[in-house]
């Protein structure tokens, strides 16, 4: 949940100072985290954007977002395995 609250918030700042619109942005995320080990070991699942702009600058800004959320950057860093995948819906 963390995750998908910081992609939300994030992608909402970077789109700003962008000048990019969207409509709506959805994030579902699955995580698992073995009975073995004391954090998640993955994260899969889609964000997906609503808008009229073109796709290349809602990926641009996704992929600015995966850079700055400070959830993502600590699964990162903590060798989390995430497989999200991107997509604009018109």
């Amino acid at each position: 949940m963390s995750l998908a609250g910081c992609i939300t918030t994030i992608y909402k700042i970077v789109a700003e100072n962008s000048k990019f619109a969207f409509k709506q942005i959805t994030v579902d995320l699955e995580a698992e985290k073995p009975k073995d080990k004391a954090t998640i070991a993955w994260v899969t699942g889609g964000v997906e954007v609503q808008t009229d702009e073109e796709e290349q600058k809602a990926e641009s800004v996704f992929r600015v977002t995966m850079k700055r959320c400070p959830v993502g950057v600590l699964f990162e860093n903590a060798n989390v395995d995430m497989n999200l995948t991107f997509k604009v819906k018109k």
